[in-house]
């Protein structure tokens, strides 16, 4: 009884602390699977909750947001990436960072799966030597997110921004 104890207690203490992986993602995309991913140094942004993509247009200048859909493919597509990725087992925060210049970089991706809310963010584009799978994993997804936005014919219509923002 004495040895089972410390046992007991070492597990209770991994379980509680998050050491354990977390279940993973359904091999099909759940119906209620939406994301919010903010990224750049603007704030561009696409919510699939809102259907909506927001577009930074520049220092002290407004958003242009309009109304947005990803077709089932590409949901499809963000969805595998994001499970591949082990969403659930991420961090809150990946990495603190600067990007060239001094320029703060945040990229933030907010996903609601299987009924379960998931949230990190990430430093952007660092000038960090020492990278990790989950950095490169994420500027995938983001790389993947924004090249599907950037297809859309009412994406590409819109105006080009102002300075470094686009």
């Amino acid at each position: 009884m004495k040895k089972i104890i410390p046992i007991l207690i070492f597990l209770l203490f991994i379980t509680s602390c998050g050491i354990l992986p977390k279940k993973e993602l359904p091999n099909e995309m759940p119906e209620d699977f939406n994301f919010i991913h903010v990224y750049g140094i603007g704030g561009n942004s696409i919510n699939t909750i809102d259907e909506t993509f927001s577009k930074e247009m520049g220092a002290n200048e407004d958003h242009i947001t309009i109304d947005f859909v990803f077709s089932k493919e590409e949901k499809e597509e963000i969805y595998q990436k994001i499970k591949a990725m082990g969403i659930q087992n991420y961090p809150d925060n990946i990495s603190e960072g600067e990007a060239s210049f001094g320029i703060p970089m945040q990229e933030y991706l907010y996903v609601i799966c299987d009924g379960k809310e998931y949230k990190t963010c990430y430093g952007g584009f660092t000038l960090d030597v020492e990278r990790s799978q989950r950095h490169e994993d994420f500027e995938e997804l983001s790389s993947l997110i924004v090249s599907i936005i950037y297809r859309d014919e009412k994406v590409k219509s819109l105006p080009k921004s102002k300075g470094e923002y686009e």
